[in-house]
């Protein structure tokens, strides 16, 4: 078990990394042509997904966040559940912005190519489901707002919540 004070040295120094990696990015972003109001928000969401989600449990640098897994359970669970702003809209804003802020990361050697196509291709399979979910979940009328598609089990668990 890692102790705390290792944790918070060990996310620091990840975060400075991914900060570094993110204003190259941004940089890239910028010579592109978008608008600075377009590349602000892009590296906000990107900057909310590494130094939020990716941090939480374990301090991983950005590099190991392009997995299925992880971009499924941040766009598909955590942010529906934790973050009032998960609505439809917030879902494909941020999926977007996943997909524009890491094109260039592959040129710029932050990750593999193969990890940007598991991103695009996660988008491209999974974004109806988690349109779906966010709008189950903030639907006061669904008569079980807390079932999604992909955790739906008969009798089974979905974290601390018995589905039945």
């Amino acid at each position: 078990m890692i102790s705390l004070d290792d944790f918070e040295k060990t996310a620091q120094a990840i975060c400075l990394e991914n900060e570094a990696c993110l204003a190259e990015s941004r940089t890239d972003l910028k010579q592109v042509g978008l608008k600075e109001k377009t590349v602000a928000r892009l590296y906000a969401n990107a900057e909310f997904y590494f130094d939020i989600y990716l941090l939480r449990k374990y301090p991983q640098p950005l590099a190991v966040g392009i997995t299925r897994d992880k971009i499924r359970t941040f766009l598909g669970s955590f942010l529906i559940h934790k973050y009032m702003w998960s609505g439809s809209a917030a879902i494909k804003r941020t999926a977007a912005s996943f997909k524009k802020f890491y094109k260039s990361m592959p040129e710029l050697k932050f990750i593999a190519r193969n990890n940007y196509a598991v991103l695009v291709d996660t988008h491209r399979v999974y974004v109806d489901d988690w349109l779906a979910d966010s709008a189950n979940y903030n639907d006061p009328a669904s008569p079980k707002p807390f079932i999604f598609s992909d955790t739906a089990l008969i009798g089974g668990t979905y974290g601390s919540q018995i589905i039945l």
